[in-house]
């Protein structure tokens, strides 16, 4: 990656809008977006700057996680066909967003050896709750 794409995603991941980067660096809106979702690993289509920030007020639990931890909560988000939103509000039970939760939760512990106490503190869930996502996440998984 150049340095001036480095400076261009900063300012993007910053919040300056994509018209006006695109207006200093003299590149194309779509190159900027391009460039945004290939660092937040969506598809590359053109974000909308609104909604990201809407989403981000919603939950900004996943925006405070390391991005390895996003990575997996993502990865459970699209496995279960749910939302960011679904998967952190702990009152949401429907059973794609409890499904991601205990995803989430063995995941995290497994792949990134977090302990439940590291889990309980960048996904605001309590240590019961994380501990009884990951006894009922090894029994579904020792049943199917």
């Amino acid at each position: 990656m150049y340095s001036t794409d480095q400076t261009i995603l900063k300012r993007a991941l910053a919040g300056m809008s994509f018209s006006r980067i695109a207006a200093i660096y003299g590149v194309t809106e779509t190159y900027i977006a391009a460039l945004y979702s290939a660092a937040k690993g969506l598809p590359s289509a053109f974000p909308d700057p609104d909604r990201e920030r809407r989403q981000q007020a919603k939950c900004a639990v996943f925006f405070e996680m390391p991005p390895e931890a996003q990575d997996i909560v993502l990865e459970a988000k699209l496995n279960n066909n749910t939302s960011l939103d679904a998967i952190f509000q702990g009152n949401n039970n429907t059973h794609a967003a409890a499904t991601a939760r205990m995803q989430v939760f063995h995941t995290l512990n497994t792949r990134l050896n977090w302990s439940v106490p590291t889990i309980s503190i960048h996904t605001q869930f309590s240590e019961k709750c994380i501990r009884d996502g990951i006894k009922t996440y090894h029994k579904q998984r020792a049943q199917a």
